[in-house]
């Protein structure tokens, strides 16, 4: 998605203004859902089917409309405001952007479209969404009536709700468990549930319960996302991942970090302790760090405001006798420089680098830490055909941390030459 339509939906939420988007018609995204459909700086609208007791009556029941899309982002971790739900039933993702967020009516709306009193019937969760925008402009009125701000952003709030007290979600939401939104593509995914579902979210409000409980909530706060939830780390090795605090409402304090759950043997440290912003988290594992899976909470907090992203870090066991290859006698690049540094081709050659602050010192993957080169410096290799000379031995693995450039890195090959002068050739595409 366009970066800049990406700041400006960032730009609605931080003002206090609220932005709604159809979840779309298709019924269960088995493939990604198209941006900006999961997006999670907007209200992700899903769609029912309604009966009333009599023509133009009182609400009677509703079920998941078929066509209502929704699904898992493949782009988006989980937000905050939308961890700690129970995800098993409804078949939802525990570390990744879920939607739709609410519902409404989508089976057939009736709407006045021309001032003369022309009327016609649409339908569709492009019909749901701007009747949720419609209801929060009568939750913003009240608020103005009464003196306090509008909405603003309301899935934090419309969260909070939906994992508190039974009672007070029951008195504000109709809850929808009835209906599902299977389809060709994905025939088991995904049914309407107690609760939140990706049918239709946390469903459709209850009138003037939901309006009052909206116009008493504000928006002054905050909510924290993270870049990475999830790590995996061997002795020795490092891991980051940027926190950034997200303003609601007009929110601009300064959010202090904390954290907890740590495994032994691995510490972290923050960029910036406190921040309006983002701050870098550094997670270094020592030699005598603790196998297994820890969760790890780290909190923000401003004045009496305080909110909390779980990260989920595994400690892996090395890879016995796994031996470090120097490069630095071939190293003809500058790929890794510190932040607000200059430098200078990079390592694509025309100007690029990765991050020195993002990468850390010693990333690790499937078991294996790989000691990165001297940031601001020649520490990477842009391949040309070189020899590299490995340790003698007898060896079953040979791992290699590699990036691709300019996206021209099609059908090379890697060849392994044994002291017998035979050879074992590794196409890579």
């Amino acid at each position: 998605m366009d970066a800049s339509l990406e700041g400006t939906f960032k730009q609605f939420a931080a003002q206090g203004q609220s932005c709604y988007i159809a979840s779309g018609d298709g019924g269960a995204e088995a493939q990604p859902v198209f941006p900006p459909g999961d997006n999670p700086y907007l209200t992700i609208v899903g769609g029912t089917s309604l009966t009333t007791s009599s023509a133009g009556g009182p609400w009677q029941s509703e079920s998941a409309w078929v066509g209502s899309s929704g699904g898992v982002s493949t782009r988006y971790a989980i937000p905050s405001w939308q961890e700690g739900i129970n995800m098993q039933i409804n078949q939802g993702s525990t570390t990744m952007r879920n939607l739709p967020d609410v519902a409404m009516l989508a089976d057939t709306v009736l709407f006045f479209v021309y001032k003369n009193g022309i009327t016609g019937t649409v339908g569709g969760t492009s019909a749901a969404a701007p009747l949720w925008a419609g209801f929060t402009e009568l939750v913003n009125q009240q608020a103005a009536a009464q003196g306090k701000p509008p909405a603003g952003f309301i899935n934090p709030a419309l969260y909070a709700l939906g994992k508190g007290p039974h009672a007070a979600y029951a008195d504000c939401f109709h809850d929808i468990t009835t209906g599902n939104n299977f389809n060709s593509s994905s025939p088991a995914k995904y049914s309407a549930c107690a609760g939140y579902d990706l049918c239709t979210g946390w469903s459709t409000p209850n009138g003037i319960n939901m309006i009052n409980f909206l116009a008493g909530t504000g928006t002054n706060d905050f909510t924290l996302y993270a870049s990475q939830t999830g790590f995996g780390l061997t002795p020795g090795s490092t891991a980051t991942t940027i926190l950034s605090v997200f303003p609601l409402g007009g929110f601009g304090g300064l959010v202090s970090w904390s954290i907890a759950g740590l495994s032994a043997g691995v510490t972290a440290s923050f960029s910036l302790p406190s921040t309006t912003s983002t701050s870098l988290l550094t997670l270094t594992a020592s030699g005598l760090a603790t196998q297994g899976t820890a969760n790890v909470t780290i909190t923000g907090t401003s004045g009496g405001l305080s909110h909390a992203i779980t990260l989920s870090l595994t400690m892996v066991p090395p890879i016995p006798g796994a031996t470090q290859v120097s490069l630095s006698s071939i190293y003809n690049r500058t790929g890794i420089c510190s932040d607000g540094r200059t430098y200078g081709s990079g390592l694509d050659g025309v100007g690029y680098a990765y991050s020195a602050n993002l990468l850390g010192p010693a990333p690790s993957w499937n078991g294996t830490t790989f000691n990165l080169g001297p940031m601001n410096a020649s520490d990477a290799v842009s391949c040309a055909g070189q020899t590299i000379t490995l340790p003698s031995g007898q060896c079953t693995t040979l791992l290699l941390l590699g990036t691709a450039v300019n996206g021209t890195q099609n059908n090379q090959t890697f060849t392994v030459t044994y002291t017998d002068n035979s050879t074992a050739h590794s196409p890579k595409t």
